[in-house]
Parts: C-alpha cells; structure tokens; sequence
C-alpha cells in the first residue's frame, strides 16, 4: 500500500508520506489465516514465504530459517534498518522481483541451491559479499542490475548475468 500511496503524491511528498506510513504499527486481525509475524517478520502461515521484513526489526544479523523457500517482492526492499548480515539455511525456490532491491545488508550469505533469482531482486543493493554455497538455476533479466558495488566477488553461477545487468 506504501507503493500506492506514493505513485499518487507529488515527488516531493513522498518522503512525508514514507514517514508516516512507517510510524504505523503493523498488527494482524485475529480472524487472519495466512500470514504471522515471529520475530519481527511477516511470513506465510505455513513459514514457506517469507513477505516482509517490518520496519521494527533492529537486529544487525537475520537468520533465515530453512523451512523458508520464496523470499517474496520487496521483502527487503528499501530496508531503513541496521541489517547487515543474511543468511538463509534452506534451498530457495524463488527469490522474487525486487526482493532486495535497494536493501541495506552488506553480506548475504546461502546455505544450499537457488532454483530462480528474479528480475531486479538485488538492483541497486549495498551487497558487499553474495555467497551461494549451492547452485543458482535460473537468473533472470537485470537480477544484479545497477550494484552499488560493482567490485562485488559473486559465484561463477552468476557472473555471466551481472556483467549483462550492467
């Protein structure tokens, strides 16, 4: 709803509206059946997606557990908070668009295999160090487009798609 909010707003409100819609306490209606928040991250009910990282989360490391197996769009995206290290335990279906876009984290770090890294997932991240220990399947269109850091050391699974997004 952020989103939609901003694309309605002059240019130069956005930044207000950002501010107070991020002053708003996230909170679930008791008759919700699809999604909970443990640890100050919305997930799917059955733990298998994880959907948003909430702006209350203050810990610098996040530990992504490994029942986790779609990071969904935007679920990092714009992070304002001290994150600096993720690391995910389990094999990932799916990160999807834009899930990392513009996030603050300097260092992600995956235990096991990708199966697809969608389109724009890390444009314009702050990754220092991306470390995949498993296989990356498919990577799509400008997934790495337009790093911050561009002297980033990626997995060989990767290094074609960047020089690409550039």
């Amino acid at each position: 709803y952020q989103q939609d909010f901003s694309k309605h707003a002059e240019t130069s409100l956005v930044p207000r509206l950002n501010l107070v819609w991020n002053s708003i306490p996230m909170q679930l209606a008791k008759e919700n059946k699809k999604y909970i928040v443990k640890n100050n991250i919305l997930y799917s009910k059955n733990s298998k997606t994880l959907y948003q990282v909430l702006r209350s989360y203050n810990k610098d490391k996040l530990i992504i557990p490994a029942k986790v197996q779609r990071i969904a769009k935007g679920a990092f995206m714009n992070s304002p908070f001290s994150l600096e290290t993720i690391s995910i335990k389990g094999n990932l279906q799916s990160i999807d668009a834009f899930a990392f876009a513009d996030c603050k984290a300097s260092r992600l770090t995956v235990k096991k295999n990708i199966q697809t890294i969608g389109r724009a997932a890390f444009a314009s991240t702050n990754i220092e160090t991306f470390q995949c220990k498993g296989k990356i399947q498919t990577v799509k269109k400008d997934a790495f487009a337009a790093l911050k850091n561009q002297d980033v050391l990626y997995p060989k699974s990767v290094q074609n798609y960047i020089k690409k997004s550039y």
